[in-house]
């Protein structure tokens, strides 16, 4: 009888180990998001990455390296990144990936490199030594990241950031505006998922850096609804010279924002790390839960790509989990009214007239 009961004892106890083990592995895998199973012919197509060092930018360049693509990486040390590139190489023999000179914390930074990309003769920048005269000033793809790494924490650096990625947009925005309508274009831009927490509103109060992050997220989302519309007015005017005379109602550039979501690197450490070693400590004593119900980098990247990739993804969309983000009202009536996203355009250019 007793050997009866222990073995039922031991049995439950087994039960109930697989029911937890199946239940956290559950969690993971919901908390991990969504896998991106779209691609595209990349072959001679450029798609360039502005934004490094950033860890979930560093996990789409596999991805992006299989389909082909010629993958521009703008680096303030470009020499760092040797070793990622002789890997990606090594991994798939005809990469095309490269590293540029570009720090996007320093404005001139940005305009020697914009003169250097817009000559019509051009001298390489950085270690790779690639680009030669109209070699690859075609644009297909333009990924930033500069509003989503530590972007949770508003730095003293973040207006120079702010001012420097809307120069490198606007120096950009010619090769991508006249574009042949034959191309699918995509403008990403990531931001932080504290977007619900931001407003588009002049905000007097004392806000919490959570609410900060949130109004720079949706100052992002305002950024690219607003140039796909100055895109779109652009070509549907005829203001963009075209060998194909026909015109579509709207452009081939699809300007789009992308959430990777809560990413242990770039959103969960830096909302610990700010309040220094307590907060350090805090996270690494938290960091079994913290696995258990965030993302890792490459986790996030899935969103990138599948941005980057699907098909007909829309214009101005914010997407979030591979799938389309549906914002609260008072965030959707905010982004809806054209004078509040033209205000936050002028605001960055205002950044950049100061600097």
């Amino acid at each position: 009888m007793l050997d009866f009961v222990i073995e039922q004892i031991a049995f439950d106890r087994i039960i109930a180990a697989v029911a937890v083990v199946v239940s956290l592995a559950f969690i993971r895998s919901y908390a991990g998001g969504v896998k991106n199973d779209h691609r595209r012919d990349l072959h001679q197509r450029t798609v360039i990455l502005a934004g490094l060092p950033s860890s979930v930018l560093t996990c789409t360049l596999p991805t992006l390296a299989e389909t082909g693509a010629t993958i521009i990486i703008l680096h303030p040390r470009p020499l760092e990144l040797v070793a990622i590139i002789n890997a990606i190489r090594l991994r798939f023999t005809d990469a095309e990936i490269f590293a540029e000179k570009c720090d996007l914390n320093d404005v001139e930074s940005v305009k020697e490199f914009s003169d250097n990309w817009n000559k019509s003769e051009r001298t390489p920048t950085g270690p790779s030594n690639t680009i030669e005269s109209g070699q690859i000033r075609r644009i297909d793809g333009v990924i930033f990241s500069t509003d989503y790494e530590d972007g949770v924490v508003i730095t003293p650096n973040q207006e120079k950031r702010d001012a420097a990625a809307h120069l490198l947009l606007l120096s950009l925005i010619p090769a991508i505006a006249h574009s042949p309508n034959s191309r699918d274009i995509r403008v990403i831009r990531l931001v932080q998922p504290f977007y619900t927490a931001g407003t588009l509103k002049v905000v007097n109060s004392k806000m919490t850096n959570i609410n900060l992050a949130g109004i720079q997220a949706l100052r992002g989302i305002a950024l690219s609804r607003y140039l796909q519309s100055e895109i779109d007015s652009a070509k549907s005017q005829n203001v963009v010279p075209e060998v194909d005379k026909t015109r579509i109602e709207k452009s081939n550039v699809s300007c789009l924002t992308v959430c990777p979501g809560f990413v242990r690197e770039a959103t969960v450490w830096p909302l610990f790390s700010q309040y220094g070693i307590i907060g350090k400590l805090l996270y690494f004593l938290l960091l079994p839960v913290i696995y258990l119900i965030t993302k890792s980098a490459s986790e996030g990247s899935e969103v990138i790509t599948y941005a980057l990739m699907k098909e007909k993804p829309g214009k101005g969309m914010l997407y979030r989990d591979n799938k389309l983000v549906g914002l609260p009202k008072e965030l959707q009536i905010e982004l809806s009214n054209i004078d509040n996203l033209k205000s936050t355009w002028m605001y960055f250019e205002s950044k950049l007239k100061n600097k």
